[in-house]
């Protein structure tokens, strides 16, 4: 009745009796519950074949046909007197070809693990495949951009030094000619593609203190000739981009350790990376496949010029 001597006579009884059921009796209690997924997948980009040009692939067909200049014997000279006849040359072209590939990969999931998974398996099935799809591309393009240097081998630009024994002086008679090649074909130098051993002597470079001669990216220096990033693997010398990629061997010839190139020099014809999925009704799976159709062309070889160590 609303009494406050008997409610505080009473409130030890109810209020600290020891509890008869705790959380213990839920035998699902430590069960975990799921918060987040934090599976990662990582996804290597295709740095070389993004140096080169691009194009669609024609909608039908096995092999793409282009065509390329073969010889260019024409001449411009000042007139020796009025009337006297102009030199006169030409040039003539080849039929090259390319041949399509596929690169694809596939999955079977069961249809309780697509639809019951806390993960979604599925998803991150699809994404690793496209991204294994990617990578077999990358390496399929390093192969060709290989091939094409090695075949280039007798126009060389060779160093008269080792690579470990490059300097800023050799490296620059290095840059000099390969400049004039590239004026001498009226393209532009877009950059070098390299081994990673070749630009580790590149980017190493010391002066006769053994003090570097090249920055690291973003921070100042005195009598610096360029800029080095070791995790973009990159170098920048005075405008010019040196790269080197992980694909990259020792497949373009005997000292050759990669090229000057120009971007028009080769060329990726790709199509879209497509999905194809199909059931089975009566064992409950579906199969899941990507693919991609590519083809490599070399549409200006001399404008691919290989850099060669003594």
């Amino acid at each position: 009745d609303g009494d406050e001597t008997a409610r505080a006579a009473l409130a030890p009884f109810v209020g600290r009796a020891a509890p008869n059921t705790t959380s213990a009796a839920d035998a699902l209690m430590g069960t975990p519950v799921f918060v987040a997924d934090l599976t990662r997948l990582i996804d290597n980009a295709n740095p070389l074949m993004g140096l080169f040009s691009t194009g669609s692939l024609p909608a039908v067909g096995n092999t793409i046909e282009f065509a390329r200049l073969k010889t260019n014997t024409m001449k411009v000279e000042k007139q020796s007197a009025e009337g006297a006849a102009l030199p006169t040359g030409g040039i003539s072209t080849e039929v090259a070809t390319a041949t399509v590939a596929t690169y694809g990969g596939g999955t079977v999931l069961t249809r309780q693990a697509i639809e019951r998974t806390p993960t979604n398996v599925l998803d991150t099935s699809l994404r690793a495949l496209a991204i294994e799809a990617g990578k077999q591309l990358a390496a399929a393009f390093a192969t060709f951009f290989e091939a094409t240097v090695k075949g280039r081998a007798t126009s060389a630009i060779t160093a008269k030094k080792a690579a470990a024994e490059l300097d800023w002086k050799a490296l620059l008679a290095l840059l000099l000619d390969a400049s004039s090649a590239f004026e001498d074909i009226a393209l532009s130098m877009d950059g070098l593609v390299v081994t990673r051993d070749a630009f580790e002597a590149i980017a190493g470079m010391t002066d006769t203190s053994g003090r570097p001669i090249l920055t690291v990216a973003g921070n100042t220096g005195d009598n610096a000739i360029g800029t080095v990033s070791a995790s973009g693997r990159y170098v920048t010398l005075d405008g010019l981009t040196v790269v080197t990629n992980k694909y990259l061997t020792t497949g373009m010839g005997e000292n050759i350790a990669g090229a000057f190139y120009n971007k028009e020099a080769l060329r990726s014809y790709t199509s879209g990376l497509a999905s194809l999925q199909d059931q089975g009704v009566l064992d409950l799976t579906e199969t899941f496949s990507v693919y991609q159709y590519a083809a490599f062309a070399d549409e200006i070889p001399s404008a691919i010029v290989p850099l060669k160590f003594a």
